[in-house]
């Protein structure tokens, strides 16, 4: 059974449930569970409820690690142990394909790597071999708007030693989309801000700590340098939903002198938080927990020398009720090519919200159903198999109260479906769960495909 990612809900409840001391601040929750170890990677799996750990260094031979770990706030599970094993690697939860993405980084053999690999949730498979350039050390990020991998900057071991391009990820191809912005550097952190639409970038080796702010917006960069942290690489750094900020940790700076500070970005100005929370460090890893609304840390190094890793959990409560505006796709679709629908603007109060389609078939005219659960439609659990109904792979994935709004049919195979929001507080919270449909003759014999559903919660930004 899917597991919704509603912030809104969950991360309320979490701060009435969390104890004063952790309001807005950390809480350890668990010593034991993977290996200690630094330099890994870690991402949200919101189909599987779960925060991710891959690879990583330990302290002891063989150093190198590949495998994988979930947590969903009891417990830790070992998932793979056989991935492929790296270091200093970037990595990412793809929402609309429900992928973990892992690129570069180096191995056992001090080979840089410009690989990219993902994990569907039973198995890691290469799925491209070129793309950018092999880096260790780069940041990358889901932009869950565009449905793609942000991925920048990293390090080459060799002159000119460091990276300032930035790439997307689509799932199929990696496309460059910019090499201006941030210079050239290592160990920087990106976060993706969905309330803002901003992917923030901070920090980084360039070849001293820095301390510079940057946003992409779309494709292009835009330095937001104000009141700066201070300067430090290889941070933790993740979006919170639940207090619309982007939350840092820690880091380090030169001499290999950890940090343990925790820094809020709100989109103009960076402000420090209760001194409170994990020891200081660097080469953590740090995601957000998008179901139980808490960012979660896992590892690094305290530094200087020798490595001695931690192997600790700790939480972190943003604190404050959201009213964010949330959209998450879940499920898959059908046909060939199949039919796919992600966001294209969030659920929100007085404006439009909209969805694009993907893989429309040529001359077929789209449509959209909207329901109001994802569990149930007239008695009938959901999702339902719509193989009775001449439409093998196909499935129902919301209750289709109402059956087909109409979509605008752009260039290609892609439609957009606009839904004003209406600006009434009592919408607030209202979760809409949304399915496109289009006749496809020859796909079945119903001559119909279906998409994946997308979650809608109407919020007030």
């Amino acid at each position: 059974m899917r597991i919704l990612p509603i912030p809104l809900v969950a991360g309320t409840l979490a701060l009435l449930a969390a104890p004063a001391d952790a309001q807005n601040g950390w809480s350890q929750v668990a010593t034991n569970g993977p290996p200690a170890r630094l330099a890994h990677g870690s991402a949200y799996d919101l189909q599987a409820g779960q925060t991710l750990v891959f690879g990583g260094r330990i302290a002891t031979p063989p150093f190198y690690l590949g495998d994988l770990w979930g947590w969903d706030g009891g417990t830790w599970q070992l998932h793979s142990s056989t991935g492929p094993t790296r270091q200093s690697h970037a990595m990412a939860y793809d929402e609309l394909r429900d992928r973990t993405v892992v690129f570069g980084g180096w191995n056992q053999a001090s080979i840089t790597l410009g690989d990219t690999w993902e994990w569907d949730g039973s198995a890691w498979a290469m799925v491209a071999a070129s793309g950018p350039p092999a880096r260790y050390s780069p940041a990358m990020v889901y932009d869950s708007l565009r449905g793609r991998m942000v991925l920048f900057g990293g390090e080459l071991g060799r002159p000119p030693y460091f990276l300032g391009d930035t790439w997307a990820w689509d799932g199929v191809t990696w496309t460059q989309i910019s090499t201006n912005g941030p210079s050239p550097r290592s160990g920087c952190r990106l976060a993706y801000d969905d309330v803002r639409d901003k992917v923030v970038l901070f920090g980084g080796w360039v070849p001293l700590p820095s301390n510079d702010t940057w946003e992409l917006s779309h494709n292009t960069w835009s330095n937001r340098t104000t009141n700066a942290p201070p300067t430090r690489y290889v941070h933790a750094m993740y979006f919170d939903r639940t207090i619309a900020r982007t939350v840092m940790f820690g880091g380090q700076q030169t001499n290999r002198a950890a940090l343990g500070d925790t820094w809020e970005w709100n989109g103009s100005t960076w402000s420090q938080t209760a001194a409170t929370g994990p020891e200081d460090r660097f080469y953590a890893s740090a995601t957000f927990d998008s179901q139980r609304g808490v960012g979660v840390l896992f590892g690094g190094d305290p530094g200087p020398y020798p490595i001695v890793p931690f192997g600790d959990t700790w939480e972190r409560v943003g604190g404050g009720p959201t009213n964010t505006a949330l959209a998450a796709p879940y499920g898959s679709g059908c046909g060939t090519p199949t039919l796919t629908a992600q966001t294209s603007s969030r659920p929100i109060l007085g404006a439009n919200a909209g969805l694009q389609l993907q893989g429309v078939p040529g001359g077929s005219p789209a449509f959209v159903s909207i329901g109001w659960s994802d569990t149930n439609a007239g008695g009938i659990q959901l999702p339902l198999a719509l193989v009775g109904y001449g439409m093998p792979g196909c499935e129902l994935l919301q209750s289709a109260e109402v059956v087909a709004l109409p979509t605008t049919r752009l260039a290609g195979s892609l439609a957009q479906f606009t839904f004003a929001v209406p600006a009434t507080p009592g919408f607030l919270a209202l979760e809409l769960y949304l399915q496109a449909w289009a006749p496809a003759p020859t796909a079945n014999p119903a001559g119909v495909i279906v998409s994946n559903g997308v979650a809608w919660t109407i919020g007030s930004f």
